[in-house]
């Protein structure tokens, strides 16, 4: 596969820019200069997946928002930015975007097995 030279549109993306993204050899991120944190991943596959990177507590996450696309069970470039912004504010309220695991314990009967 040709190596393909993204580049991103100065005031962030537009539909019509995601829509003709072409996939690359490996997999590229490109950043929405609209939007702070917002980034498009396209997969060799031609996969367009939208993600959110912020700082947790001194540690680098990621959010997925979901893969980019018009059809039903995607999520629009309007959708992601909406979601973004309604997520940020639950942050800034105080919410966590990652709730903790359930704690785990020894099965009881001495099979070993981890019971949730």
């Amino acid at each position: 596969m040709a190596k393909a030279k993204h580049t991103r549109p100065p005031k962030g993306f537009t539909p019509a820019f995601l829509d003709n993204l072409k996939p690359a050899d490996r997999r590229i991120e490109l950043a929405d200069n609209a939007c702070p944190g917002l980034r498009l991943r396209v997969e060799p596959s031609g996969r367009k997946t939208i993600v959110w990177y912020y700082n947790d507590a001194g540690k680098n996450r990621v959010l997925t928002l979901g893969q980019y696309g018009t059809t039903e069970g995607r999520i629009s470039l309007s959708k992601a930015r909406k979601t973004l912004a309604e997520t940020k504010e639950k942050r800034a309220d105080g919410a966590s975007l990652h709730p903790p695991l359930p704690r785990c314990s020894k099965d009881r009967k001495g099979t070993g097995r981890t019971v949730l």
